[in-house]
């Protein structure tokens, strides 16, 4: 199966440090980035895609706390999308976030494509998990 990895994320610190951590951990195909719910979107589920025709599935990491478009809204359009054949074959997405609140939490656990919910900052054992989540 070929894996690539999408990191959503309004910081440029926060998506260099996630892109570094999974370089080491190796075993990710591609790796792109994402600075906007909105720029994921048009990249990965638009016309223009960035995602190759041969990539089988998608693991995103999200933040939710980000201006304009929300991850929990950016995953929502996401989901809608995929229900119209639109975007890649599978995606999986890891919220990604320095919330700690319960009800984002609980939020997460409404959508479909959540797999997991991570506290910032990312280390080693968040990597190793998210390798088990996509070979499940």
């Amino acid at each position: 199966m070929t894996v690539s990895v999408v990191i959503v994320d309004d910081s440029e610190t926060e998506r260099y440090v996630v892109k570094r951590r999974l370089s080491r951990a190796g075993g990710f195909c591609n790796v792109w980035e994402a600075p906007s719910g909105a720029q994921f979107l048009d990249d990965h589920f638009s016309a223009n895609s960035n995602t190759s025709p041969d990539v089988d599935h998608l693991l995103v990491l999200m933040d939710i706390n980000m201006p304009r478009m929300s991850g929990f809204d950016t995953v929502e359009r996401m989901e809608a999308l995929m229900a119209e054949g639109q975007g890649p074959k599978e995606c999986s997405v890891i919220v990604c976030t320095s919330s700690e609140n319960p009800s984002d939490k609980l939020k997460s656990q409404e959508f479909q494509s959540i797999k997991g919910y991570i506290v910032k900052p990312i280390d080693k054992s968040d990597i190793a998990d998210l390798t088990k989540t996509i070979r499940a």
